[in-house]
């Protein structure tokens, strides 16, 4: 006999469930995070537990794609009760994540688990090198579109970084160019550029070197304000000598 209404409804919502933590897993594993840890980056107001806001205001944060009534469910799914308000402390984040596959979630926008940190890295010292340079990410696409046809190829992405002194190896500038290919033609357009740009952490990767940015986000650092647009451009070997880094 077929499935009741009911039972293909639940089936459903547990599809729904599933969907939410594997996005989640796949994030934490992008990121190179632990589950615990991944707790923690979630918890937003640092209490210790996770409230629905805490996970609607870093779902958004981290531009996951999906719907409130889905984190709503899922939130509920898993949470606990504490002083009379549904919250998920440590063990029901990990009951919720323990068995989600954020492994294939990933394989399928072309990213292999083992290049999730490499993706992360590479990104993060591009985003350093627009922002130290005083450049939006618009303005960086067009910088790294070498031959002016408004799409990146590799060789523009290689060609880039060589001028750019990034300091990226071509395995890993190609695994970000196969990431950010989404029609599989050897292309990079603009929409995945600012896509995957606009989660980068540039600012943590420019602190390492020691150039701190202050508050209209230009760098400051042992060598003082960042080139006008279209001055010369720092990569991250100079960025290095300019912010006093070691």
């Amino acid at each position: 006999s077929g499935q009741s209404i009911r039972e293909v409804l639940d089936d459903m919502a547990d599809e729904g469930l599933r969907r939410v933590s594997d996005l989640i897993s796949a994030v934490l594993r992008y990121n190179n995070t632990p589950i615990p840890d991944g707790f923690v980056e979630f918890d937003v107001d640092e209490d210790g537990a996770l409230s629905l806001a805490d996970l609607a205001s870093s779902a958004e944060q981290l531009s996951l794609d999906v719907a409130r009534a889905e984190l709503a469910a899922w939130h509920a799914r898993y949470a606990s009760e504490v002083g009379g308000a549904p919250v998920m402390l440590q063990a029901d984040w990990a009951r919720a994540l323990n068995r989600a596959d954020g492994d294939t979630l990933l394989r399928s926008v072309g990213i292999e688990p083992g290049q999730a940190a490499v993706m992360k890295e590479s990104l993060d010292v591009i985003a350093a090198v627009l922002r130290f340079n005083n450049m939006s990410f618009e303005e960086g696409f067009g910088a790294f579109d070498v031959d002016g046809d408004g799409k990146l190829s590799l060789d523009d992405m290689l060609t880039s970084a060589d001028i750019l002194k990034l300091d990226l190896s071509r395995e890993q500038l190609a695994t970000v160019h196969s990431a950010l290919d989404a029609y599989g033609d050897g292309h990079v357009r603009t929409e995945e550029w600012l896509r995957e740009l606009s989660s980068a952490d540039g600012a943590e990767v420019l602190k390492e070197l020691g150039v701190e940015l202050d508050a209209s986000e230009g760098a400051v650092g042992g060598g003082g304000a960042p080139p006008p647009r279209g001055g010369p451009q720092l990569g991250r070997q100079r960025i290095r000598e300019a912010g006093g880094g070691g």
